[in-house]
């Protein structure tokens, strides 16, 4: 009884723990999208309505370059520009035609 008691122990501690590591793993994508919707936000003066889809376009950009990033044996070039392109699409349906420009101007992955 005592062994099984522990191993429901072990088991419970083990979910707990990748659930915090996978939390964290989050939170610094959420970060690094409000960092870089900022940064945007300043260099291109969109508003808060616009800043929203930014930034959740941004936040799916930096889960499938950080997913792309684990996986081996890929063309990891032609990867990362159909994914870097994917949010230029995205933002060019966000933005307006002058701030996509200077978007385009200022662009920095």
């Amino acid at each position: 009884m005592k062994k099984i008691i522990t191993l429901c122990l072990f088991v419970f501690a083990l979910l707990v723990g990748s659930q915090t590591a996978f939390a964290q793993k989050t939170s610094t994508l959420d970060r690094e999208a409000i960092s870089k919707t900022e940064i945007l936000q300043k260099q291109i003066g969109f508003d808060d309505a616009q800043a929203d889809k930014i930034y959740e376009a941004i936040k799916e950009h930096a889960k499938a370059a950080n997913e792309f990033k684990s996986k081996d044996g890929m063309d990891k070039s032609q990867s990362m520009k159909k994914i870097n392109d994917e949010l230029d699409r995205k933002l060019k349906g966000i933005l307006t035609e002058k701030q996509y420009e200077t978007y385009i101007a200022n662009k920095r992955y």
